[in-house]
Parts: C-alpha cells; sequence; structure tokens
C-alpha cells in the first residue's frame, strides 16, 4: 500500500499509478515470502516431498477457504453489476455509490476482524468438546458486533451528508450518496451475526453450509433482488438491494447457526463444574 501514494501524487500516474503499485506490492510481498520460507524459516517449507500424504489436511483447507474465496469473488461480480445497474442514472449515482462502497467497508472489516480472530479458538474448543467455552465465546462476540455494528451505523445514518463530504465536495454526490450511505447501513448493527455464523460453521467442521450462506448475501439474494428492486422502485430499489439481502442471509444463518448449536456435543462435566 505504500506505493500507492508515490504512483498516484509523485509520479501524476493517476488510477493507473494506483493498479501499478497494486501489482508492484503484491509481487513483492510474494517474492519475500517465497524466499523467507525457502531460506530463512526453520519451521515452514515449501519442499514438495513433504506434501506427501497430506490430502486430507488439504481437503480441510480447503473447505475451510472456499466460502471465503466465494465471498470475495462474489462481491467484485456484485459491484460490477451494481455499477451497471446505477449507469442509467449518471456518473453522479456511479461515483455516489463507489464511496459509499468504499465507506461502508469500514463496517464490514470491523465484523469481520471479530469474526475471523475467534474463529481458532471455536475450533479449538469444538475439537476439544468444550461446548459451554464454544457458546460463551460465541454470545460475547456476537454482542460484540451488535455494540461496534451499532456505533458505526448509528455515525453514518446520523452524518451520512458529512461523511461522504470527507470524500468529495460536490453537492450532488453528497446528495446522492447521502442516501445510499442510509440506506445500506441499516443493516450495519446485525451484519456481524452473518459472519460469526460462517466461522462457526467453518468451526464446528460443516463447510457446506458456511458456503451456502456465502453465496446467499452477494450471490443468490442480491443478483436477483438488484434487478427487481430497480425495475420496481428505481435507484430507491438499487440503495436498498444490500440491506435486504444482507437481512435476508442473517435470517438464514441464524436458523442455521441455531440449529448447529442444538446439535453440538454436550459441555463436558468439568466446565459444568
Amino acid at each position: 500500500m505504500c506505493w500507492t501514494p508515490i504512483f498516484i501524487l509523485t509520479l501524476d500516474m493517476g488510477t493507473a499509478g494506483a493498479a501499478i503499485a497494486t501489482v508492484l506490492g503484491n509481487v513483492f510481498g510474494c517474492v519475500y515470502y517465497i524466499w523467507y520460507l525457502t531460506r530463512k524459516s526453520a519451521m515452514l517449507s515449501m519442499n514438495p516431498r513433504y506434501l506427501a500424504g497430506c490430502g486430507r489436511i488439504a481437503r480441510r483447507v480447503v473447505s475451510i477457504g472456499i466460502p471465503a474465496g466465494i465471498n470475495s469473488a462474489l462481491m467484485s461480480i456484485s459491484t460490477v453489476l451494481l455499477n451497471n445497474a446505477l449507469v442509467p442514472y449518471g456518473d453522479t449515482a456511479v461515483a455516489a455509490m463507489g464511496i459509499v462502497t468504499k465507506v461502508y467497508m469500514f463496517i464490514v472489516f470491523v465484523h469481520m476482524g471479530i469474526t475471523n480472530g475467534i474463529q481458532p479458538l471455536l475450533g479449538y474448543c469444538h475439537g476439544a468438546g468444550a461446548a459451554k467455552r464454544f457458546r460463551d465465546i460465541l454470545w460475547f462476540s456476537g454482542a460484540l458486533t451488535l455494540v461496534c455494528g451499532t456505533l458505526l451505523s448509528g455515525i453514518y445514518i446520523g452524518f451520512a451528508p458529512q461523511v461522504i463530504r470527507v470524500f468529495i465536495d460536490d453537492a450532488q454526490v453528497i446528495e446522492y450518496g447521502a442516501n445510499m450511505l442510509v440506506a445500506t447501513s441499516l443493516a450495519g448493527p446485525i451484519l456481524g451475526l452473518l459472519f460469526l455464523t460462517i466461522n462457526s460453521l467453518q468451526a464446528m467442521d460443516r463447510p457446506i453450509p458456511a458456503t451456502l450462506l456465502s453465496l446467499f448475501r452477494q450471490g443468490l439474494f442480491f443478483i436477483p433482488l438488484l434487478f427487481v428492486l430497480g425495475q420496481v422502485f428505481g435507484l430507491k430499489g438499487i440503495n436498498f438491494t444490500q440491506t435486504t439481502a444482507d437481512y435476508l442471509s442473517i435470517v438464514i444463518a441464524l436458523f442455521l447457526l441455531v440449529r448447529a448449536l442444538r446439535r453440538q456435543h454436550p459441555a463436558t462435566d468439568s466446565e459444568q463444574g
């Protein structure tokens, strides 16, 4: 990321500079990791001979990574479709949604940071049969996402024009963006429950439901709703597409989470004592 200001501001290359900086950052990062693993690391190795007999581990790793990969891919696809849906409303609407998408990602990343961070703990508790500890971590993390999501969403909704004005000083873009930010942020308080469910299901070795939830939010719900709501309600419908998809996904997520917890092995005697 440190390359980006140099290419954009110092070399005056604009968006092309941002793209070049991103590619160079990834290339140098990859080269460094390869060098470290092959020359410096005493515990890790890239030698192919250590891959023998790792098929089962590889399958487990892939099953855990698939939901995250699908979610990232669908987020890119949905962004392209969203921009295309906004084109008839002019460049102002497209620019406003671009700002809103970046701003709202801060709430998304906070939720993902909390829920991704506890996944190893949940996996350890599930493997150790510590069901009570598993649920304690789950409830605390769920409450934390609700508090953080509510505070951030409240700021976005209450100060939407001011938030957009931080990024641009165009009155029309600010007007469009404020309405879009309010509509998108309505799901912010509870969005963390979706990511919490996905990570909990992965920790409980249930990759298929976790994958389905990743498909629901940005794929099976968002894409059809984008066209339906856009046709019926116009720009306002497009603004509320993400929120509607989020709420539908969260309802299904909570249903799957409750069902998985009911099937979870009971707490051990040591935990109950």
